[in-house]
C-alpha cells in the first residue's frame, strides 16, 4: 500500500502565483524520475486562521524505499538549485521542515521518510547503510 507525503514549497517572498510556478518545476522533476505526483488544495484548521489553500502543495505516492530515495533525492536537488528555496513535508504523522540540499540533508531525509511508514529499506544504496541506531542525530 502506498503511503502519501504531501509537500508544501516556497521561496523567500513568495505570492501564489510563485508557489504554484516553484511546485510545477519540482513536480516535472520528480515526475521525469519516475515519481506519480499531483498538484493538491491544503484547507487551513478549521478554527484557524489561514488560507483557503496553500499554493505550491504537491501529493507524491511513496509504494517503496526505493521511491522514498528518488523522493529524497530529487527534492534535494530542487532545494540546492534556489536560494532560499524550503519545503514542509508531511508524512504518517509527522512533518519536517528543509531548507538543504546537501548530501546529508538527503540521507537524514529519506531516514525520516522511512521512520514514517513511506516505504521499506530501498534495495540499493548509494553509500554505507545506516543500522538505524540511536547513533543518528536529529
Amino acid at each position: 500500500m502506498a503511503q502519501v507525503a504531501l509537500i508544501e514549497v516556497s521561496e523567500p517572498d513568495t505570492d501564489p502565483f510563485r508557489g504554484d510556478e516553484l511546485a510545477r518545476r519540482l513536480r516535472r522533476e520528480l515526475w521525469e524520475h519516475g515519481l506519480a505526483v499531483d498538484f493538491v488544495t491544503l484547507l487551513p484548521p478549521p478554527d484557524g486562521p489561514g488560507k483557503a489553500m496553500a499554493s505550491g502543495a504537491l501529493a507524491v505516492s511513496l509504494f517503496s524505499g526505493s521511491t522514498a530515495a528518488v523522493l529524497a533525492e530529487g527534492l534535494c536537488r530542487w532545494l540546492a538549485a534556489g536560494e532560499g528555496r524550503t519545503a514542509r513535508v508531511r508524512a504518517g504523522t509527522g512533518s519536517v521542515e528543509l531548507a538543504e540540499g546537501t548530501a546529508e540533508g538527503r540521507r537524514s531525509f529519506l531516514a525520516w521518510l522511512l521512520a514514517h511508514g513511506c516505504g521499506a529499506e530501498p534495495e540499493e544504496a548509494d553509500g554505507p547503510e545506516e543500522d538505524g541506531g540511536p547513533e543518528r542525530a536529529g
